[in-house]
């Protein structure tokens, strides 16, 4: 018999100010999961982040802080889960490119 996952520390997030639910969500994040090798980082995690909102991602090392950052910010994929931004999933989200001058190319 196998043993069950290691499942890590999840991180907390805290919004600024309690309350505001009333506020449409910019950030949402819905069933999202996450594991490397067998630590189970998130698992069925969810997030509304309203626009203009300053929350914080807090907890100790190794619990997932950067990993949900690297997600929402599509560097890293989720194992499963969809993160919307103003409800279109992050894949559909047009980049526009920076030219800040820096790389040589114009």
């Amino acid at each position: 018999m196998s043993a069950p996952p290691a499942r890590a520390q999840t991180a907390a997030v805290a919004p600024a100010a309690a309350g505001d639910a009333a506020k449409t969500a910019h950030v949402t994040i819905r069933g999202l999961s996450k594991s490397f090798d067998k630590t189970v980082i998130y698992d069925n995690f969810d997030l509304d982040i309203p626009r203009g909102e300053l929350i914080s991602v807090f907890g100790p090392n190794g619990c997932g802080k950067s990993t949900l950052i690297n997600m929402v910010a599509g560097l890293i994929p989720p194992d499963a889960g969809e993160i919307l931004f103003d409800g279109m999933r992050l894949d559909a989200v047009p980049y526009l490119y920076q030219r800040d001058g820096t790389s040589g190319e114009h």
